[in-house]
């Protein structure tokens, strides 16, 4: 009988340890699970913050503007077209004398930031500090070229498009 007490008294004292071990076990996970979710916040916040930001206001690359308002007026009547991204990459590679790969990546960037534009003309205005700093009247007739020949691309240029081009030469002082 004392031989079974002590096994039983063995299995618990056992059983007893096992469970402090899982109860120490699920402590630390706690402690990391918290350490992690301050990592984390700490993430997220910094996302947050450059989510909210105005990425407009962070372009200083005339060009980077200008392939912006031309990816813009291409997809204010929907989706860019066919004809419309060839012009486009076209007109970038001659104006800005890129290469292929930089002119991809300038139209997608474009794309990008016009994807919500709203308001043409008030978008287009938030781009054209850059351009109005750092571009020669040359350049920038040299846009308005641009930006008529992308209108064009599907036939001839819309009421909204010829306003857009005349906002802009307008606001360039040409």
């Amino acid at each position: 009988m004392h031989i079974l007490l002590g096994i039983l008294g063995f299995i618990g004292g056992l059983g007893m340890l096992l469970w402090r071990i899982k109860m120490a076990s699920d402590a630390a996970k706690d402690i990391a699970s918290t350490a992690n979710d301050a990592k984390n916040y700490m993430r997220r916040r910094r996302w947050q913050k450059k989510a909210a930001a105005d990425p407009i206001k962070d372009i200083n690359d005339p060009r980077e503007s200008a392939a912006t308002i031309l990816a813009a007026l291409a997809s204010y009547d929907g989706a860019i077209s066919e004809a419309e991204e060839t012009i486009i990459l076209r007109e970038i590679k001659s104006a800005f004398e890129t290469s292929d790969d930089a002119a991809i990546e300038l139209l997608a960037h474009g794309r990008w930031l016009s994807k919500d534009s709203g308001d043409l003309n008030a978008f287009i205005s938030r781009l054209l500090p850059p351009i109005v700093r750092h571009c020669s009247q040359k350049e920038k007739h040299d846009l308005l070229g641009m930006m008529e020949r992308v209108t064009v691309a599907n036939g001839p240029a819309s009421d909204l498009e010829k306003d857009a081009i005349l906002f802009v030469k307008r606001h360039l002082g040409l």
